[in-house]
C-alpha cells in the first residue's frame, strides 16, 4: 500500500566540493582586493609625490619608485560563469534524484512509472549492495 501523496519541498544545494571552490574564489577576491585598495592608495601618494616634485624648483632628482599592480586574477569572469552554470546543474540534477528517491519511497508500486537511469550510478548502472540505503548515493 503506497503512503499517502504528501508533498516535500527539496531545495537545491550545492554540493560541498562547489562550496569549497567557491569558498576558495571568495577568498581569492578578498586577497586581490586588499591588495588593490593598498595598491591604489600607494599610488595616490605617489601622484601626489609627483605633483610636488613638479610645483617645487628641481633641483634634485626625483626619487620615489612608482608602486606595482598586484597580480591578475587566476581567474576570469567566464570562468565564474562556467562555474556557477555548472554548479546550478549540478544542484538541480540533485534536487531532482531526491525527489524522484521521496517518490520510490511513498509508492514503491511506481516503479515502473519511475525512471531510474537518472540515478547515474557510479559503476554503470550497476546497483551496490548498500546497508546504509538509497540516500547514500547522492554523495552528499
Amino acid at each position: 500500500m503506497p503512503l499517502p501523496d504528501l508533498r516535500f519541498f527539496i531545495p537545491q544545494r550545492v554540493r560541498s566540493a562547489d562550496q569549497a571552490q567557491i569558498d576558495q574564489y571568495n577568498q581569492q577576491l578578498e586577497t586581490y582586493q586588499s591588495a588593490y585598495d593598498k595598491y591604489k592608495q600607494q599610488a595616490d601618494a605617489y601622484n601626489k609625490a609627483v605633483e610636488e616634485f613638479n610645483k617645487g624648483p628641481r633641483t634634485s632628482p626625483f626619487t620615489q619608485k612608482p608602486p606595482t599592480a598586484p597580480a591578475d586574477l587566476s581567474f576570469t569572469q567566464e570562468d565564474l560563469d562556467k562555474f556557477q552554470s555548472q554548479v546550478q546543474s549540478r544542484s538541480a540534477l540533485d534536487q531532482a534524484n531526491m525527489n524522484r528517491a521521496i517518490r520510490l519511497v511513498q509508492n514503491p508500486e511506481s516503479v515502473g512509472n519511475i525512471n531510474l537511469a537518472g540515478f547515474s550510478f557510479a559503476q554503470g548502472g550497476v546497483v551496490p549492495y548498500m546497508k546504509q540505503g538509497i540516500g547514500s548515493l547522492f554523495n552528499l
